[in-house]
Parts: C-alpha cells; sequence; structure tokens
C-alpha cells in the first residue's frame, strides 16, 4: 500500500494501556483509523490444544475478527476466554465497551496482569490460505503469529489469544528497564 506508515507494536506501551484503561490499540496506533471486520463471539466446542491446556476442561468462548487500520487489513486474531468468566459480562457481546476484553476482565476481578507472546515469522511460501484469504493478502507477503497467553495477579489463565498480523505492516518494540523510555 502506498504511503504506509508501518504500525508501532511497543510491547511495553501496549501492556499498559489497557491498566490506564485504554485500548491496546490506542497505544499502537493513536489516531488512526481502526475497523474491526468479520466479528463473531461464540463458545467455541472444540478449541485447539493451547487453549485446552491453559484452561483445563472449562468451556471457552472465542472472539474472532479481523482488524483494519486506515482501511488495510492488518491482524486476525482469535481470543479465547474461559466461558464462567466471560458469560458473566461483555466479554460475550460482540462491543466489549471501553478498554476492551483487559478492562471487562478486570471489572470481574482478573485484570490480565502477567503475559507470555511467542513470536513467529512466517515466509511467504509458509502462509495458509486461511491467513491469506482473513488477511486479503497476496502470495508474496509475510505473515508474524503471535500465540499470547494472559494471566491474572492469582495465576489464572483468563485469555489465550492467537493473532496473525501482516508483516510489512508493523514494525515491533521491545524495551527492558531503563530502556522503555530511550
Amino acid at each position: 500500500m502506498e504511503n504506509w506508515t508501518p504500525i508501532l507494536r511497543n510491547a511495553n506501551a501496549r501492556m499498559s494501556a489497557p491498566l490506564a484503561g485504554r485500548s491496546v490499540w490506542s497505544a499502537d496506533i493513536g489516531d488512526r483509523r481502526l475497523e474491526v471486520l468479520e466479528l463473531s463471539v461464540e463458545i467455541d466446542g472444540d478449541p485447539p490444544e493451547c487453549v485446552v491446556e491453559a484452561f483445563g476442561p472449562l468451556r471457552a468462548v472465542l472472539r474472532d475478527r479481523v482488524y483494519a487500520v486506515d482501511g488495510r487489513r492488518v491482524q486476525w486474531a482469535r481470543t479465547w476466554l474461559p466461558a464462567d468468566l466471560a458469560e458473566r459480562n461483555r466479554l460475550s457481546a460482540l462491543d466489549t465497551g471501553p478498554g476492551g476484553v483487559p478492562a471487562r476482565l478486570a471489572e470481574l476481578g482478573h485484570a490480565p496482569v502477567r503475559f507470555v507472546e511467542d513470536v513467529e515469522f512466517a515466509a511467504p511460501a509458509d502462509v495458509e490460505t486461511g491467513e491469506r484469504d482473513r488477511l486479503a493478502i497476496g502470495v508474496d507477503v509475510a505473515v508474524v503469529r503471535i500465540a499470547r497467553i494472559s494471566a491474572d495477579a492469582e495465576g489464572r489463565i483468563v485469555e489465550v489469544t492467537d493473532m496473525r498480523l501482516v508483516a510489512d505492516a508493523y514494525r515491533f518494540r521491545w524495551a527492558w528497564g531503563n530502556a522503555a523510555h530511550v
């Protein structure tokens, strides 16, 4: 896309945004236009093995959506939440409200405060057809796959998210210690 400014996915800024009552997207895109496309929310009767490992035998609510920034599809994300939490508030609604999923979990006393993200870069030849279709990308475009597990202060896993990002739409930043302010 001509004149595209990559999204800066700053891990430190995005994880602190919900604590300030803001969406993680506000940390990533600032004033740019965000759209949520193809949004669905349902009980997932057959979640992937990583979700079963995380939640055990609990039922899971799946939030499946595609995000576009400034009219360009940039991310496909699927988030699984324990149904005993998600069915008690707007987590199972199409519109989760201000602050999104992290804010609704916090209202239930299960604010996500610990995160682990595994990041994998898929060369264009390794991108699956389903990923290309959801992201509306060509065969020459790479994808970044991120799997995130979030836990509350007690150690309960409250969210498992599988993301597919269009590689050339992003820059990634991780900072440690005082480098967070550089």
